[in-house]
């Protein structure tokens, strides 16, 4: 009986570690100091999107909007609806990315094809270009133009469509 007991508390640690690690990771929870932040730099990346599109970040010619979610964070499948709202919205205008922390190309595919979102997906397995950008917590959402972050957030304070909408006009609209 204390044999079971003990392979069971161990059992349910192991799941229980590995969805903390997998899912949204809470601010208080670790330390997220060194994550980039708006004023910052938006480094530069290419990776592949799940229709096996190349995409060359942060887009010179126009705004980006980069979502660094995992599949199973709550947090993440609220703010993903939001960027799936501004993408049917500024499509033709501005350049669109999510990647899958940690999730590999037929995961985020699954993802995708279940939910149904139209813009551009792409897995981040073990979290090679998400750690460019911070270290913990998910959803994290990046508006960039020309190479400076304008705009940073994480579960705290998501992006509203609102917000999103009052930035991107700005960034769209024609200079006189």
């Amino acid at each position: 009986m204390k044999k079971t007991f003990k392979k069971t508390i161990i059992t349910l640690s192991v799941i229980f570690g590995s969805v903390l690690l997998h899912s949204c990771i809470k601010d208080d929870l670790t330390d997220d100091s060194k994550a980039l932040k708006a004023g910052d730099q938006c480094p530069a990346f290419s990776t592949k999107d799940i229709n096996g599109q190349t995409h060359n970040l942060p887009d010179p010619n126009k705004p980006t909007v980069i979502l660094f979610f995992d599949s199973e964070c709550p947090d993440c499948r609220r703010q993903i609806p939001v960027v799936q709202q501004l993408y049917d919205k500024y499509k033709d205008g501005c350049h669109f990315i999510a990647l899958g922390r940690e999730h590999n190309e037929q995961e985020v595919k699954d993802y995708v094809s279940r939910e149904g979102f139209t813009f551009p997906f792409a897995a981040d397995p073990g979290a090679r270009i998400y750690s460019k950008f911070a270290g913990v917590i998910v959803p994290r959402v990046y508006i960039v133009n020309d190479r400076t972050i304008l705009l940073s957030t994480t579960d705290k304070e998501s992006l509203s469509y609102k917000a999103g909408c009052d930035l991107l006009d700005n960034l769209l609209r024609p200079t006189e």
